[in-house]
């Protein structure tokens, strides 16, 4: 069986896999914020474009209030019209719990992609949290009026929506040396030329630098130059629309070993 490309490049596992690994580089004051609103007990809505890191935001939260009572982490996106609230936060009582008819309590509940929920979805989780078995609610979206939310809810949320701040260069770099450590692969400088390349959208970022790395392995290199990087990503003056973001962190990456 032959080695993946980075396992030659030194790699026990792919760095630059943006749904195996994540961080929270920076949104230190964003961090706190939604802190504060799960600890008062409320509902929040976090607004971040694609690839701009609500998930790795959420993820974050579960792993700081795991030890804080139940989380319950969903992506809306995943369930579509098949998505039952009722069962999902029910589920979080346990067996027992449900044989009981128990109810949750100080359950903290995050949903990612909230514009898929549908309207009774919507309906149901305002009947928990009004009933005390959400301590709070934290939602993601592209577009908070896309989301079927209930009058009620758009006030209560009105004043708890935050945005997502985009990542600088020295944000980026710390995010990649947190991946590839001492690697000499590739140095600070390509590094930032990568992030802007790729508009500085965190999860583009990372989905080119795979590309560049791979690249780099194909022509059976352990190092990536500026040739290689503008071979896979040519410069372009235009400015990348939002859709075109879209489609390349879509867009599948080469990840079988070189002669495959």
């Amino acid at each position: 069986m032959e080695s993946e490309w980075y396992e030659e490049l030194g790699f026990l596992e792919n760095p630059f896999d943006a749904n195996r690994f994540f961080e929270i580089v920076g949104h230190y004051e964003l961090k706190k914020e939604l802190a504060y609103f799960i600890q008062s007990g409320s509902l929040a809505f976090v607004n971040g474009g694609s690839g701009e890191g609500k998930t790795s935001i959420l993820k974050y939260l579960t792993d700081v209030w795991d030890g804080n009572g139940k989380v319950v982490y969903v992506n809306c996106k995943n369930g579509k019209k098949f998505l039952n609230i009722n069962d999902i936060i029910m589920n979080g009582v346990g067996i027992l719990g449900r044989i009981f008819n128990k109810k949750p309590k100080n359950m903290v509940l995050l949903l990612d992609n909230a514009e898929y929920l549908t309207k009774k979805n919507c309906e149901k989780i305002k009947s928990f949290y009004d009933h005390n078995y959400l301590k709070s609610v934290v939602f993601t979206g592209e577009d908070y009026e896309k989301v079927a939310f209930t009058q009620s809810m758009k006030q209560r949320l009105s004043k708890r929506q935050v945005c997502i701040e985009g990542i600088d260069e020295n944000d980026a770099i710390r995010i990649i040396r947190s991946r590839i450590n001492n690697s000499k692969i590739m140095n600070n400088e390509m590094i930032k030329e990568i992030f802007l390349r790729s508009r500085k959208n965190p999860k583009l970022f990372l989905k080119n630098c795979e590309k560049v790395c791979y690249s780099a392995f194909d022509e059976g290199k352990r190092k990536i130059s500026f040739d290689i990087i503008e071979k896979v990503l040519p410069w372009k003056k235009e400015f990348v629309m939002e859709s075109q973001i879209e489609e390349a962190i879509k867009e599948p990456i080469l990840v079988s070993a070189r002669g495959n």
